[in-house]
């Protein structure tokens, strides 16, 4: 017998809506199987320690014969802490060539193309042929009338790997195996050249604030640390660089205390709040990202998990920027979307997106001046660009999802309300006065107490229910 093992990225653990999917879909296994709980070995975001933790978990993936990775996403992606892994096993250089992958995320249905196509990318990398994926729509104190949709893909997917596993089938990759240096947290792409002959601008007397926002520290990233050289020389504006390897950032906990908290306050006590601070007061935010694990570096990562509700409500409108990937080139695409989307969810007028491509350096310089050069004439002189269609499209879903779990999620229920984004809403008296009541604390956590409690119940019956058919046809067949 073959043997299943699921690695679970949440940080809700065994409480994550991603976990109960993975359950569900062992009962319908017809090999053995493991969970793995990622977050619980405590990875440090270095990607070069392999810790105990790190070694042990490699130790059972070569014992086991097909992975499914399992994560909620958050922020259109991963959960740090699987970035973190990630990023280990291509730094230490793991191959696991001839084994299966398949993946099961839950979202909101919005962006998870993003997190799907990183993860057959990843998988690819790694020697693993990729099965399929499965998109639930599913929440942790909501019932989703999908649930039951989800549950069924599910079972497909527990079907595709009983057969793959009895057949020894291994699908055709999609993508081109890289070497792993392109893929390792530690590679920054090649020196960027900085000009010597060309003139500074000058500093307007009412210059306003650049952001340089970028994971990595700038005495590591070269390119990072050229980009912000040049910006300071062509800007008229002043420029001010956060490098997020130096702020003292902690993962995500996945407890959704953003959202339902009327003030959107983050329980965790450390210098988020005070970066989100700082975005404010620029008019202008410049996002560098490099490539890592085929996305982004696991310090910036890391920050955007943090800053999720900055995607729900985005309150950085009026303010302009563009994104840089450096570290790549081809395989960096998925990247450069990631970063130009992220600055679209938050509000920003993103002017654009560029990749620092090996030997392309004047081509990259020349771009990158012309950027800095839009993005001082649009601070200027206050430029309207509308929104693209992904953005749009993206806040009508979530505009849908907070008219229906207002009462509950009730910090991004008051930020689209005051930002007047919920339109044709109107609150029932009934409504009002739950909400009302939901105000005090005691009586907002009993009921999402409740409210999970009847989606355990709802689940548990469904899953009686598919045993029992499943063991009829199985008779039927055999007769």
């Amino acid at each position: 017998m073959k043997k299943v093992l699921f690695l679970c990225g949440s940080p809700r653990g065994h409480a994550s809506t991603s976990f109960y999917f993975a359950q569900y879909t062992t009962n319908f296994l017809e090999h053995e199987f493991d969970f793995i709980d990622i977050p619980r070995a405590k990875l440090s975001i270095n990607s070069q320690v392999s810790e105990p933790g790190f070694q042990a978990i490699v130790h059972k993936m070569k014992q086991a014969d097909i992975f499914v990775w399992v994560f909620g996403v958050n922020a259109f992606q991963m959960p740090a802490q699987m970035q973190y892994f990630f990023d280990k096993l291509f730094t230490n250089d793991h191959d696991f060539t001839g084994k299966l992958a398949a993946c099961i995320i839950t979202s909101r249905r919005i962006k998870d193309d993003h997190a799907l196509t990183r993860m057959r990318f990843v998988s690819e990398q790694l020697g693993l042929g990729y099965l399929g994926d499965v998109s639930a729509d599913g929440e942790t104190f909501f019932h989703s009338p999908e649930e039951e949709i989800a549950e069924s893909s599910c079972r497909r997917l527990a079907h595709k790997i009983n057969k793959a596993l009895a057949k020894n089938y291994l699908p055709a990759p999609q993508t081109r195996p890289l070497p792993r240096k392109f893929l390792s947290a530690k590679y920054f792409g090649q020196p960027v050249d900085i000009p010597a002959d060309s003139l500074s601008q000058k500093k307007h007397k009412k210059a306003k604030k650049i952001i340089i926002l970028t994971g990595c520290a700038l005495s590591r990233n070269h390119t990072a640390s050229a980009i912000a050289k040049l910006c300071d020389k062509f800007s008229k504006h002043k420029i001010e660089v956060i490098e997020l390897e130096k702020y003292k950032i902690k993962p995500c906990r996945g407890c959704y205390f953003c959202m339902i908290d009327k003030a959107c306050n983050c329980r965790l006590q450390d210098d988020v709040i005070k970066i989100i601070e700082q975005l404010k007061q620029a008019q202008g935010i410049i996002l560098i990202a490099n490539c890592a694990s085929g996305l982004i570096d696991a310090y910036l990562q890391t920050f955007l998990d943090r800053v999720s509700r900055l995607f729900y409500q985005p309150c950085l409108k009026n303010k302009y920027g563009f994104g840089v990937v450096s570290g790549a080139d081809v395989w960096g695409k998925g990247a450069l979307e990631y970063v130009r989307d992220t600055l679209n969810a938050w509000g920003v007028n993103c002017l654009g997106e560029l990749m620092r491509i090996e030997d392309e350096s004047p081509m990259f310089v020349q771009t990158l001046m012309h950027e800095i050069s839009e993005l001082d004439t649009a601070i200027e002189q206050q430029w309207q660009i509308a929104d693209r269609f992904s953005a749009r499209s993206f806040r009508l879903g979530l505009a849908q999802h907070i008219k229906k779990h207002g009462l509950i999620l009730q910090g991004e229920y008051a930020f689209f309300k005051k930002n007047k984004m919920l339109s044709d809403f109107k609150e029932t008296w009934p409504e009002k006065i739950i909400r009302f009541l939901l105000k005090n604390s005691f009586l907002r956590i009993k009921t999402i107490s409740i409210l999970s409690e009847q989606t355990k119940r709802k689940r548990a019956m469904r899953l009686e229910k598919q045993i029992k058919d499943n063991s009829r046809l199985k008779a039927v067949i055999q007769t």
